[in-house]
């Protein structure tokens, strides 16, 4: 499985701002999936998480690049006030805890510099990879309750306003159906996993040229300062 074959993470992100000459703080880099389209385009990527594992794979698959990666338990590790141009919360933001949410979006507003600007990315509500999570259950079910909760905390950030909300659309690329299978079940021996005749007929229509397409909806929320 691939995702997001053709960077539309880095298309909407510099449809919105440029990234020359910038550093990005990146919270929740995961295994650097969006880290990975951004370096060749920013001065300087620093990228959290919390998952020591997905980190290693991150490295692993960035070396040579101007990327530093920080593990820190609770996301917010001990980094200069205005040490960024940009913070960035790739699909992560909805997994801090409800009660968290704030202190951090005050903390990594505090590593900005003076034209610092805040962009985080949120799942969207369409697709047919969101029909799938849906209908088959597909990756991490219903997250609406944590992902609303993360946009009213980004609406009620002091000091800082949102200045639009920019819908995209990214593309989940499976190989064939085997390949879907080995994600939905995943650490399921591949001998128990089958596909029923709805989901085949779901598959079957989202085939393409290169495999299986399923897209998903996101959000890139933009967020600048309203007070010195």
């Amino acid at each position: 499985m691939h995702k997001d074959p053709d960077q539309h993470y880095l298309q909407a992100i510099l449809a919105q701002t440029p990234l020359r000459g910038k550093t990005i703080l990146e919270f929740g880099c995961g295994a650097g999936g969006i880290t990975r389209q951004l370096a060749p385009h920013a001065a300087r990527i620093i990228a959290i998480d919390p998952d020591r594992q997905q980190l290693e794979k991150a490295r692993t698959a960035l070396t040579g690049n101007a990327v530093e990666f920080i593990q820190a338990d609770d996301g917010m590790p001990d980094l200069a006030e205005g040490c960024a141009d940009i913070v960035l919360y790739s699909l992560s933001l909805h997994h801090i805890p409800c009660q968290q949410v704030s202190a951090h979006l005050r903390y990594a507003a505090a590593r900005l510099g003076r034209n610092g600007e805040i962009l985080a990315i949120e799942p969207g509500a369409s697709g047919p990879f969101i029909e799938a999570k849906k209908r088959f259950g597909v990756g991490s079910g219903d997250e609406s309750p944590a992902i609303q909760a993360a946009w009213e905390a980004l609406q009620a950030l002091p000091g800082w306003q949102v200045t639009g909300v920019y819908p995209f659309m990214v593309d989940f690329l499976f190989s064939d159906v085997a390949d879907f299978l080995r994600y939905k079940n995943a650490g399921v021996q591949e001998s128990e996993q089958s596909c029923n005749p709805e989901l085949a007929d779901f598959l079957a229509q989202h085939r393409a040229m290169d495999g299986i397409r399923l897209g998903s909806e996101r959000q890139l929320y933009r967020l600048i300062r309203t007070q010195s």
